[in-house]
């Protein structure tokens, strides 16, 4: 995961410029399909993602690797005016996580709760589409 997040770092944060929020989605998008489609990779016989998935997945649809990027904000923030309309959702707390062996207990803020939800949603998304 660190290889990927300095390639994208330097091929990406260091190259371009965003005018706003709607122009950094529209140019993430764009890089990421280069990314997953076109980009060789020089650990791997220089060959793409989308290659290498073929290999191991011929019948892998190609639009597994061009999901778009998402802003985890926004969806965060409909949301969040979703639930201030009122009704009976309450977050759960304390949040119990079971990490190899060791018991940690967090109390936990609903936009925390609700991050953590929508990146485990985006996440699940992501494994069905791959079917890992």
């Amino acid at each position: 995961m660190e290889t990927v997040h300095n390639l994208i770092e330097v091929d990406f944060y260091e190259i371009e410029t965003f005018i706003d929020r709607t122009d950094f989605i529209e140019k993430a998008n764009t890089y990421q399909l280069f990314f997953n489609l076109e980009r060789p990779n020089t650990y791997k016989e220089n060959k793409s993602p989308w290659q290498l998935a073929q290999e191991k997945r011929p019948d892998m649809p190609k639009e597994a690797l061009m999901l778009p990027a998402v802003d985890l904000d926004a969806l965060l923030s409909e949301k969040l005016a979703y639930l201030s309309q009122g009704g009976y959702d309450v977050s759960s707390g304390p949040l119990t996580c079971h990490c190899e062996g060791a018991i940690a207990t967090e109390a936990i803020s609903k936009t925390g709760l609700l991050r953590l939800q929508l990146a485990m949603t985006l996440i699940a998304f992501v494994l069905d589409v791959l079917a890992l």
